[in-house]
């Protein structure tokens, strides 16, 4: 499937990094670099949340996730 129909043929937003071909962590860490020197070339603030998920997702059974995202439409059956 192609990037494109994949962000507006489902639920994920371009926004999303990290679990997606071509969208590392990395990818967004370069993104919003590139965003703070904007913004600072350019008199802007910036304000940041980090939040750490890692929990989150390690206490999900990958099985229910796999059937869940299939219902969903965004894994092949």
């Amino acid at each position: 499937m192609c990037l494109f129909c994949f962000y507006h043929c489902t639920n994920i937003s371009e926004k999303q990094f990290g679990f997606l071909n071509q969208r590392s962590t990395i990818s967004q860490l370069i993104a919003y670099q590139n965003k703070l020197v904007f913004n600072s070339l350019n008199g802007l603030d910036t304000h940041s949340v980090y939040i750490d998920f890692q929990r989150a997702f390690d206490t999900v059974p990958i099985n229910k996730l796999i059937i869940s995202w299939k219902a969903l439409g965004y894994l092949p059956n």
